[in-house]
């Protein structure tokens, strides 16, 4: 398959969630790297760059939410585009997830795999379609440094 260049660590402990995920982005090109657990994607993102990443929050070990918090406390990874792809709907984890700079709140249940990839696509080239809730979403410019952009109308 053709790779976009676009490097994806997707942060899942369900085998079957990760792999149908894993797929959709793997078909629409972009590179997928799968892990399971927090602690392993910590490790990951320090030795890799990644230009997005789907983080679950309920993980074995280390949990989604304090993933993102420890990405977000070391000075490599403060800015690594993260979304939280997760079937909880609990409004405190998003407010705190938010807080943290997300890109956005996905629910599995309500995400298909080709959705995903055209967020990716939102996300790093400006393309694609975005919806409301995706409006103050982070976009990598063509340097690759982000920047704060409104994306919805």
């Amino acid at each position: 398959m053709k790779q976009t260049g676009v490097a994806i660590l997707l942060v899942e402990d369900d085998p079957d969630m990760a792999e149908m995920f894993s797929l959709g982005l793997s078909f629409a090109g972009h590179d997928v790297e799968v892990t399971g657990d927090g602690g392993a994607a910590l490790e990951r993102a320090s030795q890799k760059r990644f230009d997005v990443v789907f983080l679950d929050v309920q993980l074995p070990g280390i949990d989604g939410l304090t993933t993102l918090a420890r990405l977000r406390a070391n000075r490599s990874t403060r800015d690594l585009p993260v979304a939280m792809l997760t079937n909880s709907g609990d409004e405190t984890l998003r407010r705190r997830a938010r807080s943290l700079r997300i890109l956005d709140w996905l629910v599995k249940s309500e995400t298909t795999p080709s959705e995903l990839a055209r967020r990716v696509s939102a996300w790093t080239h400006g393309g694609g379609e975005v919806t409301p809730e995706t409006s103050d979403a982070w976009v990598a410019a063509p340097s690759r440094e982000l920047s704060n952009k409104n994306l919805g109308g």
